[in-house]
């Protein structure tokens, strides 16, 4: 018997809502964030219909809880959420930080994500050896400054839609020392997301029936990394 599920993510313009049969995602719908609150729901059921499915053929619901723009995140986790609610849908959320990392084999031990968090700060998460040492939020100016200072000899591969909007400070703070991969990734790709919901799905086959945004911007998340 197939096992179908949804997997659902936003790039910072569009979200993506993919429907899942066994483990591949089969269809995929993008939206413009801007619709999100007025048509989610209206293609989750336009895709239940398409594949002659209900809601009792749904294994789960894969959600990327963020980082991401917070007002598409709350409209996205207020939908499903609902969704769970009505109909006992499990929810699997998925960090979209660490699994963005595990995505790709980059040349360097260091590695750093960066996604932007709007009025000049980032959520970060810096990987060695695939390891996240620390994840959160600063201002760019002070994040940049001090990962250039704590790992003054090492080359660090970035990747991240903030590398885009800081690419001249990097370059200048790291010079040969920052690697930007060509293509360059952006975001965690939606077929990679669906991955690692169904492996978090696969380990105990429990979901949770309320999500929330992840990487808020509070004191909470606002860490340093240590020195490597």
């Amino acid at each position: 018997m197939a096992l179908y599920s949804f997997i659902i993510q936003t790039d910072y313009k569009n979200v993506s809502l993919g429907l899942l049969k066994d483990k591949e995602v089969i269809k995929e719908i993008i939206l413009d964030k801007h619709q999100v609150s007025q048509f989610l729901m209206d293609r989750f059921l336009m895709l239940l219909q398409q594949y002659d499915l209900t809601w009792a053929d749904i294994a789960y619901i894969g959600v990327n809880q963020g980082p991401g723009p917070f007002t598409t995140l709350r409209a996205i986790i207020a939908t499903v959420n609902g969704i769970s609610f009505a109909v006992r849908v499990p929810l699997v959320g998925i960090d979209g930080l660490s699994t963005f990392l595990t995505e790709y084999n980059f040349q360097t031990d260091l590695v750093v994500c960066i996604f932007n968090a709007f009025n000049q700060d980032l959520y970060f998460a810096v990987t060695k050896n695939n390891q996240i040492v620390c994840s959160g939020w600063k201002p760019a100016s002070i994040l940049l400054e001090e990962l250039a200072l704590l790992y003054a000899t090492q080359k660090i591969t970035f990747i991240g839609n903030g590398v885009l909007l800081f690419k001249k400070d990097i370059l200048k703070l790291f010079q040969d020392r920052a690697i930007l991969p060509d293509p360059f990734p952006e975001f965690p790709s939606l077929k990679h997301s669906a991955s690692v919901a169904d492996m978090q799905w696969n380990i105990t086959h429990e979901g949770s029936n309320k999500l929330v945004p992840l990487y808020l911007k509070s004191n909470t998340y606002k860490t340093s990394c240590p020195s490597i």
